[in-house]
């Protein structure tokens, strides 16, 4: 029989703020820890370098990544001969798709990801490059470094 429920009240209490901040990271969780719906490897293509100009772009010194409204797809260029692969992390909040396209063709070379994405719905996006290993696919944001994930693009 208890005789004071008072020594019952810290301990209820810290359990109540664990389960409160577990519930806080599962529903918003981080970007690096977040999956993604959709994975495409780009089609190749010989685009001049410039490619993306009047586009939505994001330009790094290792890549080149933008999308193109009028065509429904994004564009990635390889500019860096460092064994990296890059590619364009996207998502839709309204729609809740998300994805990846990833260029693997190598240094200098281009390609895209043809999308039908819904019509009005803000799309962000970020480019990364990714070093493929045994243990990391390239399938997961957070496989991918040296990306420009603090200055989302929104078009």
């Amino acid at each position: 029989m208890i005789t004071n429920p008072r020594h019952l009240t810290r301990p209820i209490v810290r359990l109540l703020a664990v389960l409160i901040a577990l519930v806080a990271v599962g529903v918003h969780g981080s970007a690096s820890a977040a999956t993604y719906d959709e994975y495409n490897l780009t089609t190749r293509d010989d685009y001049p370098p410039g490619f993306c100009h009047q586009l939505v772009i994001i330009e790094t010194s290792w890549g080149t990544g933008c999308y193109w409204e009028q065509e429904d797809h994004f564009d990635v260029w390889d500019k860096a001969g460092d064994g990296y692969s890059v590619a364009i992390l996207w998502r839709m909040p309204e729609s809740g798709r998300s994805g990846i396209c990833r260029h693997t063709a190598g240094n200098d070379t281009a390609g895209y990801c043809n999308k039908d994405l819904p019509e009005g719905d803000r799309i962000y996006f970020y480019i990364g490059r990714c070093d493929q290993t045994t243990t990391r696919n390239c399938q997961s944001p957070s496989h991918y470094v040296n990306d420009s994930r603090e200055d989302w693009v929104t078009a």
